[in-house]
């Protein structure tokens, strides 16, 4: 079976010395987690005589006490207070001190509401006389002190509450704590267990990489093996503090809820009893959903998780055993949900599910994306059982899911004949379509794939013929079949011929997988061919029932993918960037799994705008991730795009590390991935000054016009910068007016703007960005309402422009500038000289950094200056639109 997810090979790991999790280590943690707190504490003291602190357990307040103690003169107050003792006398003497105005000490009290007696009057006397400060912390959220309310009524008292880490503070405090950016996997997986719980989010980190389960790979923490976590570690020992006062028969009703997940509260009610489930409610220990009708789980995931696996195989039978008595045999009470969950615990236990019951567990757990458990659920189903192929059919669809695309396609290929003929022509489509699924990853499986779709229509074909087989069946068989052929043509980039099969398919009523598959598919097909918007609103359209359907994770893939490229290749990477945050949130499991993907499509939307600073850490991420998966249909775009960051921000050399990184992926791909992973080598290289870049996207993008794909070829019409003759710019201004949306119409408007010479429509397609956050896009079009500006004699309008110009270059390397100027090529020696010199180097910086004299400087400056049609360094700015060699669109000043 193997692990999952697979591991990292050792030369990739950086391992990390395994430490304890003692106090200085905590210590260490909240301060990186509670930087912002800390920072809001200390001005609250400015302002207030005392700060009482508040949290769930876990948030670090008795931590943070410490932390804000530290260099200030802090008494902390014995809790409780012993009598006739030395610590009485040494607080007696504190008082005296005190109360003689010789010091103003900062009193620290961990959990004010255990404070009594008469240690509880000197605070408040002491506070109330001005004579201290004082720090709280009170531990139960829900009792209210009286005379914290006393004081907070007459303005002496602040409340701060510590409130769930968000992901954001998640990873940074993971950064701060130890030197490493962590990737988006681990980030939901701690996310997932710990629910912003400082403490639990600390303790699982350490636990995973004690376990080796965790490790350090190119700087980015990624998983490495199983995330399961064992008995006696830091996160066992915070559960086992947690649940230190609840009553035995309460722990064996709460495991038993762990088990189940979730499920319908008379469910709940008749595995634990009513009585336990109301003591269990009093006791704050479980917590339902929204409608107060279903048993979510123990009060929180990382108590589920160590009360599932911390028991004996005894124990977990009798769990089973209580649990199958009043669920039946068959579990049909159960959602999806309590159903994995029982059957992790049934595989755990070595308890044997009926073949029935094995068959709905894993489907259930393909469809909870949980592979590994999907194939030990089936382990008992032989091939020759009458559920045999049926059992393939979901081991296979496992193997996918965690990206074992030759063992998939083996197990398939190791079914004999005679089973494949007793499963029945629909069932050995299912077959035939999963087995397509696994070779279109497969070096030379295109080939294969056609072979296997031939042979399922001549089945087909004889089956209606023959008359044996009911029209139904027919149906489902060829559908399956059509949907076969549109995912091989996605990946081989023949969209337009795919269009008018998927937009009837996607409006059949009969069969809603069916429909939505198609759909699916569709998303990225109007996307490519020009109709974003429409892409964009069926994605929109079909999401929620999709996530209700529980589609296989391939086809959320390709929705989810079309939607994030329609989103990217419009311009609206804001809400791209918001529509992943929303799959990291909302499915945790896809994230647990594809989070390399998931950070990939960031760092996308970001390079695709400009923002290579925030791109680069993303994508190192996702490459790291990507790097240690099964399969790599998704790193040379991620190699590719974090060249084009690179390059962005002028960090020369990594670019080219990157693009040789690139260069190296050879495993098949789909052909989206191919442009994308094109189109940002071929950018980070123009923007690097490779003038054979720009050449290189206009000729891919005549032949993405030749094969009916407007709006790739519109992306890298726009991306070259400079062109062979103004029919460069016509065939931009042709392709665009073929797309949709907001940066095609800014794409037709600078091309327009250039053709007509007319500065007010490259201030239009300017503005356009500007609403769209692309600053770098804007600045382009600034620049060229610049140029046409001052050719038509509009001095102030190329005034206006200028300042516009300056105030948005500030954030934006000096990558915008032209290649080709208008009158000839740049050399590589006047384009790295002028580069220097846009940034602001002198002529004597600039000789000294490439090791010139500086009056050979002065000449390759002079040679550019001719050929751009420039008279100074100033000019450099509005240079960069230059084209050759037809006077009719000569840009100059």
């Amino acid at each position: 079976m193997g692990v999952w997810p697979p591991r990292h090979s050792a030369q990739a790991l950086d391992r990390e010395p395994r430490q304890p999790l003692g106090a200085a280590e905590r210590f260490h943690w909240t301060a990186a987690g509670r930087n912002r707190d800390v920072g809001t504490v200390r001005r609250l003291l400015e302002l207030h005589p005392a700060v009482l602190l508040t949290g769930a357990r876990g948030s670090g307040k008795s931590e943070l006490l410490t932390i804000l103690a530290t260099g200030q003169d802090a008494v902390r107050v014995p809790n409780p207070m012993p009598s006739r003792s030395a610590v009485a006398r040494w607080w007696s003497r504190t008082l005296e001190q005190v109360r003689g105005g010789g010091r103003t000490p900062l009193l620290i009290v961990d959990d004010i509401s255990t404070l009594r007696g008469q240690a509880r009057a000197d605070v408040m006397e002491l506070l109330e006389a001005g004579s201290a400060r004082a720090l709280f912390t009170r531990h139960a959220a829900s009792e209210e002190d009286p005379d914290c309310i006393r004081l907070a009524e007459a303005g002496l008292l602040a409340l701060h509450e510590l409130r769930p880490l968000r992901r954001p503070d998640l990873r940074d405090m993971v950064r701060e704590a130890t030197g490493a950016i962590m990737s988006e996997t681990v980030t939901q997986l701690l996310m997932g267990m710990s629910e912003g719980n400082l403490t639990v989010a600390h303790a699982y980190f350490e636990e995973l990489r004690t376990l080796g389960s965790l490790v350090r790979t190119q700087s980015c923490w990624v998983l490495n093996g199983t995330t399961e976590v064992r008995e006696g570690g830091p996160l066992s020992r915070v559960v086992q503090g947690e649940l230190s006062r609840v009553s035995p028969h309460l722990r064996v009703a709460l495991q038993k809820l762990a088990v189940l997940g979730q499920a319908p509260r008379p469910l709940a009610e008749r595995v634990v009893g009513a009585q336990a489930l109301e003591e269990l409610e009093a006791a704050g220990l479980v917590r339902w959903s929204g409608d107060a009708h279903r048993l979510l789980m123990p009060r929180a995931p990382h108590l589920a998780e160590a009360l599932r696996l911390f028991s004996s195989d005894a124990h977990r039978t009798a769990l089973l055993q209580d649990i199958a008595s009043v669920a039946g045999e068959g579990l049909g009470d159960l959602d999806p949900d309590s159903l994995v969950s029982v059957a992790r615990l049934a595989t755990e236990g070595g308890v044997l599910f009926s073949a029935e019951a094995a068959l709905q567990a894993a489907r259930a757990a393909n469809a909870a994306l949980e592979p590994v458990l999907a194939r030990r659920c089936l382990n008992g189903i032989p091939l020759d059982h009458e559920l045999g192929a049926h059992a393939v059919l979901e081991r296979v669809h496992a193997l996918r899911v965690m990206g074992e695309y030759s063992r998939a396609a083996a197990e398939i290929e190791a079914v004999p004949e005679a089973i494949l003929e007793s499963a029945g022509l629909g069932l050995r489509a299912e077959l035939a379509l999963v087995h397509c699924g696994a070779l279109i990853w497969l070096p030379g499986g295109y080939e294969r794939i056609r072979r296997i779709l031939g042979e399922l229509d001549e089945r087909i074909r004889k089956a209606a013929h023959a008359g044996s087989t009911g029209e139904r069946e027919l149906e489902h068989a060829r559908r399956q079949a059509r949907l076969g052929r549109w995912e091989l043509g996605l990946h081989l980039g023949e969209f337009p011929a795919m269009v008018d099969g998927l937009e009837k398919a996607a409006a059949t009523q009969d069969d809603p997988v069916y429909r939505l598959s198609a759909s699916s598919l569709l998303v990225t097909a109007w996307v490519v061919v020009g109709r974003e918007e429409e892409a964009i609103a069926l994605a929109e359209r079909i999401g929620g029932e999709i996530a209700e359907t529980r589609l296989s994770l391939r086809l959320y893939e390709y929705y989810s993918e079309g939607l994030l490229l329609g989103l990217i290749w419009s311009g609206r990477n804001k809400l791209c960037l918001g529509f992943l945050e929303h799959i990291m949130e909302t499915r945790p499991d896809a994230t647990r799994l594809h989070g390399g993907v998931m950070e990939l499509g960031l760092g996308l939307a970001h390079v695709y705008a400009g923002q290579g600073e925030e791109a680069i850490e993303i994508l190192l991420s996702s490459v790291a991730q990507l790097g240690g998966q099964a399969y790599l249909g998704y790193l040379r775009v991620a190699h590719a795009a974090l060249a084009f960051a690179y390059a962005q921000c002028n960090h020369e050399a990594e670019a080219i590390e990157q693009l040789a990184l690139a260069d190296a992926c050879t495993a098949p791909e789909p052909w989206t991935n191919t442009a994308l992973s094109t189109f940002c080598s071929l950018m980070a290289r123009r923007w690097l000054g490779d003038a054979k870049a720009s050449v290189q996207l206009v000729e891919g993008a005549r032949l993405d016009v030749e094969r009916g794909r407007p709006t790739t070829a519109s992306i890298s019409l726009f991306g070259a910068l400079h062109y062979a003759s103004g029919s460069d710019i016509e065939l931009l201004a042709e392709v665009s007016a073929q797309r949709q949306g907001p940066m095609a119409r800014i794409n037709r408007l600078w091309a327009r703007a250039i053709l007509e010479r007319d500065p007010v429509l490259a201030c239009e397609a300017a503005d356009g960005a500007a609403e769209l956050g692309l600053r770098v896009v804007e600045l382009r079009c600034v620049s060229t309402m610049a140029q046409l500006a001052l050719e038509r004699g509009l001095g102030r309008m190329a005034e206006e422009a200028g300042v516009r110009a300056a105030r948005l270059r500030k954030p934006i390397d000096s990558g915008l500038l032209n290649a080709t100027g208008d009158f000839g090529t740049l050399t590589q020696r006047e384009l790295q000289v002028t580069r220097l010199a846009e940034r602001g180097l002198s002529n004597k910086m600039i000789a000294d950094r490439i090791g010139l004299s500086v009056r050979t400087v002065e000449g390759h400056l002079y040679q550019a200056f001719i050929k751009l049609g420039i008279r100074s360094r100033e000019q450099l700015m509005f240079s960069h639109e230059g084209i050759r060699p037809s006077n009719a669109f000569v840009l100059r000043s």
